[in-house]
């Protein structure tokens, strides 16, 4: 009977360890301030960046942001996510010459249109959002 109770208890404390693993990532929500998930280079020379932010509480642990660098210095943001759980295999893939897809877990949560500079959700939980006005911003920094 101790043995079974044992192994019961082995056996949450592995299923707990593996949901705090999945919703928090790797580095169990400790690790680096930012992540990039993916970057793209676009046609016109600009670059989408997919960047992950971890907030201060572990129960809303993520916030997902895409950045679009232009080559003169000026990056563009738009928030794709706030409290989130970890973005597991984040990625751009570029769908049309003008629509990028941005996926989590393999599938596509939103799409960012090139030439409109629109994100719009596949779900259409938000509205469509467009970037705020173009700041310069120093990325290398926040990416160290």
């Amino acid at each position: 009977m101790k043995r079974i109770y044992i192994s019961i208890t082995i056996l949450v404390l592995v299923l707990l360890v593996g949901v705090m693993f999945l919703y928090l990532g790797p580095t169990l929500h400790l690790g680096k301030k930012h992540q990039m998930l993916d970057s793209l280079m676009l046609h016109d020379g600009s670059k989408l960046i997919l960047l992950q932010t971890a907030n201060s509480t572990f129960f809303e642990p993520y916030t997902v942001l895409l950045y679009r660098a232009y080559v003169d210095g000026r990056v563009e943001r738009c928030g794709v996510g706030y409290e989130e759980p970890y973005w597991w295999f984040g990625t751009l893939k570029l769908k049309q010459t003008n629509l990028v897809e941005l996926h989590t877990w393999g599938e596509v949560v939103c799409m960012y249109n090139i030439e409109e500079k629109v994100l719009s959700w596949v779900d259409h939980s938000y509205p469509d959002q467009e970037p705020g006005s173009p700041v310069y911003v120093d990325l290398s920094a926040i990416l160290k």
